[in-house]
């Protein structure tokens, strides 16, 4: 069906006195018309209203999804603490210094080795604020030998270590030192202290005041005693000997001191 618009000739006052042509809908159209123009312009004045209200305020930046999910490694833990308890346990302790760690893990090395394995998984209980302390027990350790810790702070853009301690004793005093002495050769025999790692040996010539002395690594293997033998090169001289063991921590005491003469050069 075609609608048919229609129109009519109207004067106009144009300055020139030329007619014109209008042209006028009929009521029907015009109904129409009006009524479509009137929701385009409200939705364009919603649009803008949406727009102004998503446009950010001046000087602030609307992060991006990439921005808003990226998340920053933790701080280190503080404060470590390790300590001896027990001949063969040893107590971990630190402080929280995140406010976004997943769990903290506590890793140690032999004190005379370089690489680190993992001892245990702490999950975080105080995620969003620092300053818990936590603490760990370790038993079952291998009595005579002392570990050294460190505890790093995790989540999933990494983790980050505190500076590490180790847990020990200064080592006890060697016991029970004995001599044994020839011509040429001197040697000592001990009770072996707990938690060495090293012995200095000293001895004294002829009671001169000085004393020398030799190092020597504590045994390896399992042992209750060691021995350190020295070359003297001189016959007929009395020497003295006694032993401080050390670690890391520190020396012990002296052991007892004993002594003693190398004897005459006597032909084969």
């Amino acid at each position: 069906m075609i609608r048919k618009i229609w129109h009519t000739d109207i004067q106009t006052n144009h300055p020139k006195g030329v007619k014109m042509t209008a042209i006028r809908m009929s009521k029907q159209n015009f109904e129409k018309k009006r009524s479509g123009t009137f929701h385009k312009t409200a939705g364009v004045v919603l649009g803008c209203i949406l727009g102004l209200l998503a446009t950010p305020a001046a000087g602030h930046a609307t992060p991006s999804i990439g921005e808003s999910a990226m998340q920053t490694g933790p701080a280190a833990p503080a404060s470590l603490s390790a300590n001896r308890i027990f001949s063969n346990a040893d107590e971990i302790s630190w402080a929280d210094a995140s406010t976004n760690e997943s769990f903290f893990t506590v890793e140690y090395r032999t004190a005379s080795g370089r690489i680190w394995t993992q001892f245990s998984k702490v999950y975080s209980t105080s995620v969003g604020t620092t300053g818990k302390r936590y603490t760990v027990n370790y038993r079952g350790l291998p009595t005579g030998k002392y570990l050294c810790y460190r505890v790093a702070a995790v989540n999933e853009a990494g983790k980050t270590y505190s500076p590490e301690r180790c847990a020990g004793f200064r080592p006890s005093v060697p016991k029970n030192l004995r001599l044994s002495i020839n011509w040429v050769e001197a040697g000592v025999t001990f009770e072996r202290s707990e938690w060495e790692l090293r012995y200095r040996l000293y001895y004294q010539v002829n009671g001169a005041g000085q004393w020398f002395v030799k190092v020597a690594n504590a045994p390896t293997y399992a042992s209750t005693d060691a021995s350190i033998f020295v070359d003297t090169g001189k016959t007929d001289t009395n020497y003295c000997f006694y032993v401080i063991a050390s670690n890391d921590f520190g020396s012990s005491s002296p052991s007892n001191t004993v002594c003693g003469n190398t004897g005459p050069y006597v032909e084969p």
